[in-house]
């Protein structure tokens, strides 16, 4: 699926606005090799869940296999994988390939969980929190520049109690600015000002290559 910037930016920035007098300071946080890390045992708890919150016997139909046998395929998949470096095969025991198929769902429906988990532990400081893919963009509220730090330490605290087997790292902003993504912040005394900021200057695609006029279009 491919959306506009337009469609993007609203539900993104919709709730920053409603809650605007109190929104003062953000920063976000990054998954550290978060494809490698998934716990097998964790995601097909998180896998079943999901199967089993949508209805079991309608998965059983679509696809023609049970939950039990469905995971089963799952772990036959993720155990196959391999690679040769230096004359010499080696097997992925953790986490999941990232050329795999299957790997952007299985780590949202692993992600998924852990979002939940994660929105009931937050503390009262924490105004609205987003993830795209493995990077998070935190809003907080009601907190200065001399206790962000503290608040920042307790969020991350409780990002790790909600997955203890990944790990985190996080960007403060720098002065009155924070760039999440392509998406610049900048937080003042009176108001909030956001615009597309890409990180890298580097063209997406040339305009005189072979690809289509419609994947032309959409980039």
């Amino acid at each position: 699926m491919i959306l506009s910037w337009s469609k993007l930016r609203s539900p993104l920035l919709s709730p920053l606005v409603s809650n605007f007098s109190t929104t003062r300071c953000c920063f976000q946080s990054m998954w550290k090799n978060v494809f490698y890390s998934v716990p097998h045992k964790d995601l097909f708890l998180a896998v079943r869940e999901r199967i089993e919150e949508n209805g079991v016997v309608a998965f059983q139909n679509a696809s023609g296999v049970g939950i039990d046998g469905f995971l089963e395929l799952i772990l036959l998949y993720l155990q196959s994988t391999f690679v040769l470096f230096d004359g010499s095969y080696y097997v992925q025991r953790k986490g999941i390939c990232i050329g795999s198929s299957v790997a952007p769902v299985l780590c949202d429906i692993y992600l998924a969980k852990f979002d939940r988990s994660l929105e009931t532990a937050l503390c009262q400081q924490v105004c609205k929190i987003y993830r795209y893919v493995d990077d998070y963009l935190v809003f907080l509220r009601g907190v200065g520049r001399s206790s962000l730090q503290n608040v920042v330490d307790d969020v991350m605290t409780v990002f790790k109690r909600c997955s203890p087997d990944l790990k985190f790292t996080y960007e403060l902003q720098n002065g009155q600015y924070l760039q999440f993504l392509d998406l610049r912040l900048q937080f003042t005394g009176q108001h909030v000002c956001w615009r597309y900021n890409p990180r890298t200057k580097k063209e997406i695609l040339p305009y005189d290559s072979a690809h289509s006029k419609l994947v032309k279009r959409n980039i």
